[in-house]
């Protein structure tokens, strides 16, 4: 059961770690689209975005899903909805 929640916790981990990267390369594009007056590129951004909150969404199911099936306590407890917060 806890090899479970630890793979559950790992892959979650992940899913913050390339949507973190994701939000740095938007912001960075973002920034430069505004510096260029680039509306197609703001776009495309604001689409990245909205491709990120769907992700978030899915982060915070499945840390909501973990805290109903793993009842973790202690130190998993604080890791599991510190993931959930980290996503927002």
């Amino acid at each position: 059961m806890r090899v479970r929640f630890a793979d559950q916790l790992d892959r979650l981990t992940a899913e913050l770690s390339q949507m973190c990267e994701a939000v740095g390369v938007a912001m960075g594009t973002a920034t430069q689209a505004v510096l260029d007056r680039d509306a197609h590129t703001m776009d495309s951004v604001m689409m990245t975005c909205v491709e990120i909150n769907r992700r978030h969404r899915e982060v915070e199911r499945e840390v909501v899903g973990i805290l109903a099936c793993q009842s973790p306590v202690g130190r998993d407890l604080r890791a599991s909805v510190s993931t959930g917060r980290l996503a927002v």
